[in-house]
């Protein structure tokens, strides 16, 4: 729950800290540092309770999070601006009104698009290595392929947004992303598997940012909040519901058509969104569905 709260605040702070320009940057920013403390924080984990024990390894978890309340309660802190004019009460409604809007159903389609492809790839290629005779440490590698170009790509995404609009960007990392599936369930060996995986990666890495930037500044402007924090719940609700869902299906048709499922769905949604690649800047997120 904590974790949570942060992160749909962390979320709108930067939306409303960022120019329009900077926003998809700046998310993706937001981004790195998240996954950079994702790889970062098992290594720690597991050199702490090698050498001072699990209980000890608890106190210390804490004490980083201590630091971090100390941070906030000593640091200078920006000052983020008030509502506008006429904003002061939340609007009304709904999270059917929300859905009601087609831009914004078309990027929480996106979301799941991503999410599905992101929790087959992270559940499954495990056994799908394991029916190839692939090593522990052979799919460990496959898998931080995947981690690493979606850490990686992030780095680039300043001057990459400056030359795409966001829903450009979600096109292509769309495509990509459903070609790297395609490509993964055909393949058997490492080699390929480490290659598309980090293809993968990269179409992962940049979606994250492009969404938020497209769900910000397509949101009602007193309901930001609740529209990021839709998408999260959208997310959570998926990391419970598929990997029981991948497992079955994967039984009864085999795992492979599992990456191909989901590319057909990736490279269809492109397909179906492909006239959001010429809507200008200044409108592409703002009226996401056109």
């Amino acid at each position: 729950s904590a974790f949570l709260t942060i992160h749909i605040v962390n979320q709108q702070v930067v939306g409303r800290m960022s120019k329009p320009e900077d926003r998809p940057a700046n998310f993706a920013l937001q981004a790195t540092w998240a996954a950079a403390a994702s790889a970062l924080a098992p290594v720690v984990t597991g050199i702490a309770i090698d050498h001072i024990g699990f209980r000890w390894a608890f106190v210390f978890l804490g004490v980083i999070a201590l630091l971090a309340l100390l941070f906030l309660a000593t640091g200078k802190l920006p000052r983020l601006a008030g509502r506008p004019q006429g904003e002061k009460h939340a609007a009304s409604g709904s999270v059917i009104s929300l859905l009601s809007e087609a831009g914004l159903r078309r990027i929480y389609l996106a979301n799941v698009l991503f999410a599905t492809s992101w929790d087959v790839f992270l559940f499954m290629t495990p056994i799908y290595g394991a029916t190839l005779k692939l090593s522990a440490s052979q799919i460990g590698i496959i898998i931080a392929c995947f981690s690493s170009a979606s850490f990686a790509v992030r780095l680039f995404t300043r001057p990459i947004s400056q030359r795409y609009t966001p829903w450009q960007l979600l096109l292509i990392s769309l495509t990509v992303a459903g070609s790297a599936n395609l490509a993964f369930g055909l393949s058997s060996t490492t080699a390929l598997l480490m290659i598309f995986g980090f293809t993968m990666g990269m179409g992962h890495g940049m979606s994250n940012p492009m969404m938020n930037t497209l769900l910000y500044e397509a949101a009602p402007p007193t309901r930001i909040a609740e529209v990021m924090g839709l998408r999260t719940s959208v997310s959570m609700g998926l990391q419970v519901a598929l990997p029981a869902a991948a497992g079955a299906l994967g039984a009864l048709i085999g795992i492979a058509p599992l990456y191909w499922l989901v590319a057909a769905a990736q490279l269809g949604g492109a397909a179906s969104w492909r006239r959001n690649w010429h809507l200008k800047r200044s409108s592409s997120a703002a009226r996401a569905a056109h």
